[in-house]
Protein backbone atom coordinates (compact mmCIF):
# COMPACT_ATOMS: atom_id res chain seq x y z
CA UNK A 1 0.00 0.00 0.00
CA UNK A 2 1.23 3.46 -0.90
CA UNK A 3 0.26 7.01 0.01
CA UNK A 4 0.42 10.26 -1.94
CA UNK A 5 -0.28 13.73 -0.55
CA UNK A 6 -2.77 15.52 -2.78
CA UNK A 7 -3.94 19.03 -1.85
CA UNK A 8 -2.54 18.45 1.64
CA UNK A 9 -4.54 15.23 2.13
CA UNK A 10 -3.07 11.71 2.28
CA UNK A 11 -4.46 9.35 -0.37
CA UNK A 12 -4.04 5.60 0.02
CA UNK A 13 -3.57 3.95 -3.39
CA UNK A 14 -2.27 0.89 -5.18
CA UNK A 15 -1.26 0.15 -8.76
CA UNK A 16 -2.05 -3.36 -9.95
CA UNK A 17 -1.13 -4.96 -13.27
CA UNK A 18 0.52 -3.74 -16.43
CA UNK A 19 -0.66 -1.93 -19.51
CA UNK A 20 -2.37 1.39 -20.22
CA UNK A 21 -3.35 3.26 -17.03
CA UNK A 22 -6.90 2.82 -15.71
CA UNK A 23 -7.90 5.17 -12.88
CA UNK A 24 -10.68 3.49 -10.90
CA UNK A 25 -13.05 5.51 -8.67
CA UNK A 26 -14.36 2.96 -6.17
CA UNK A 27 -17.97 2.13 -5.45
CA UNK A 28 -19.24 2.28 -1.90
CA UNK A 29 -20.75 5.68 -1.17
CA UNK A 30 -19.23 6.75 2.13
CA UNK A 31 -17.04 3.65 2.12
CA UNK A 32 -15.39 4.06 -1.30
CA UNK A 33 -12.20 2.13 -0.64
CA UNK A 34 -9.96 -0.13 -2.67
CA UNK A 35 -11.47 -3.26 -1.14
CA UNK A 36 -15.02 -2.53 -2.36
CA UNK A 37 -13.90 -3.45 -5.89
CA UNK A 38 -13.59 -7.02 -4.54
CA UNK A 39 -16.06 -7.26 -1.67
CA UNK A 40 -19.21 -5.27 -2.39
CA UNK A 41 -22.29 -6.64 -4.19
CA UNK A 42 -21.84 -7.26 -7.91
CA UNK A 43 -18.14 -6.36 -7.70
CA UNK A 44 -17.53 -9.38 -5.42
CA UNK A 45 -19.19 -11.58 -8.03
CA UNK A 46 -17.45 -10.33 -11.18
CA UNK A 47 -14.03 -9.78 -9.58
CA UNK A 48 -12.84 -6.95 -11.84
CA UNK A 49 -9.44 -6.80 -10.10
CA UNK A 50 -8.82 -10.43 -11.05
CA UNK A 51 -9.26 -9.60 -14.75
CA UNK A 52 -8.49 -5.95 -15.56
CA UNK A 53 -4.84 -6.01 -14.32
CA UNK A 54 -4.04 -8.52 -17.07
CA UNK A 55 -4.55 -5.73 -19.60
CA UNK A 56 -4.28 -2.43 -17.66
CA UNK A 57 -2.33 -0.80 -14.89
CA UNK A 58 -5.24 -0.38 -12.48
CA UNK A 59 -4.90 2.62 -10.18
CA UNK A 60 -7.20 2.08 -7.23
CA UNK A 61 -7.53 4.35 -4.21
CA UNK A 62 -9.49 5.16 -1.08
CA UNK A 63 -11.57 8.24 -1.86
CA UNK A 64 -10.83 11.19 0.42
CA UNK A 65 -12.70 10.93 3.74
CA UNK A 66 -12.84 7.13 3.26
CA UNK A 67 -10.75 4.22 4.52
CA UNK A 68 -7.12 5.11 5.05
CA UNK A 69 -7.19 8.31 2.98
CA UNK A 70 -7.39 11.54 4.91
CA UNK A 71 -9.81 14.39 4.69
CA UNK A 72 -10.74 17.69 6.22
CA UNK A 73 -13.88 19.51 7.19
CA UNK A 74 -15.12 21.45 4.16
CA UNK A 75 -18.10 21.46 1.82
CA UNK A 76 -17.35 18.87 -0.86
CA UNK A 77 -18.24 18.96 -4.53
CA UNK A 78 -17.48 16.56 -7.36
CA UNK A 79 -14.56 18.87 -8.17
CA UNK A 80 -12.83 17.80 -4.94
CA UNK A 81 -12.96 14.14 -6.01
CA UNK A 82 -11.82 15.08 -9.51
CA UNK A 83 -8.85 16.92 -8.00
CA UNK A 84 -7.94 13.84 -5.97
CA UNK A 85 -7.89 11.61 -9.06
CA UNK A 86 -6.05 14.16 -11.20
CA UNK A 87 -3.55 14.71 -8.40
CA UNK A 88 -2.96 10.98 -8.13
CA UNK A 89 -2.29 10.77 -11.88
CA UNK A 90 0.11 13.72 -11.54
CA UNK A 91 1.87 11.97 -8.63
CA UNK A 92 2.32 8.88 -10.81
CA UNK A 93 3.49 10.92 -13.83
CA UNK A 94 0.51 9.89 -15.98
CA UNK A 95 -0.79 12.45 -18.47
CA UNK A 96 -3.80 10.49 -19.80
CA UNK A 97 -5.72 7.49 -18.49
CA UNK A 98 -8.80 5.42 -19.00
CA UNK A 99 -11.33 6.10 -16.22
CA UNK A 100 -13.76 3.76 -14.53
CA UNK A 101 -16.29 4.62 -11.85
CA UNK A 102 -18.32 2.11 -9.91
CA UNK A 103 -21.64 3.18 -8.35
CA UNK A 104 -21.01 6.61 -6.79
CA UNK A 105 -17.62 6.64 -8.51
CA UNK A 106 -19.44 7.21 -11.81
CA UNK A 107 -20.18 10.81 -10.84
CA UNK A 108 -16.58 11.96 -10.31
CA UNK A 109 -15.52 10.14 -13.48
CA UNK A 110 -18.07 12.14 -15.45
CA UNK A 111 -16.99 15.37 -13.73
CA UNK A 112 -13.34 14.49 -14.44
CA UNK A 113 -14.07 14.17 -18.16
CA UNK A 114 -15.78 17.57 -18.18
CA UNK A 115 -12.93 19.25 -16.27
CA UNK A 116 -10.01 17.50 -18.02
CA UNK A 117 -11.18 16.11 -21.39
CA UNK A 118 -7.64 15.84 -22.79
CA UNK A 119 -6.58 13.60 -19.90
CA UNK A 120 -9.34 11.02 -20.52
CA UNK A 121 -8.67 8.16 -22.95
CA UNK A 122 -12.08 6.55 -22.33
CA UNK A 123 -14.69 6.20 -19.60
CA UNK A 124 -16.66 3.31 -18.14
CA UNK A 125 -19.52 4.11 -15.78
CA UNK A 126 -20.17 0.78 -14.07
CA UNK A 127 -23.45 0.38 -12.20
CA UNK A 128 -24.08 4.12 -11.67
CA UNK A 129 -25.48 5.21 -8.30
CA UNK A 130 -28.55 3.28 -7.27
CA UNK A 131 -27.82 0.05 -9.13
CA UNK A 132 -30.17 -1.69 -11.53
CA UNK A 133 -33.33 -0.81 -9.63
Amino acid sequence: MSFATIDGIATRYETIGAGPPLLMYAPGGFNAVIETWSTQGIYATIKLLDHLPKHYTCIVFDRRECGQSGGRVEALTWAHYVAQGAGLLDHLGIARAHLMGGCMGSCPVTAFAVAHPRRVRSMVLWWPVGGAK
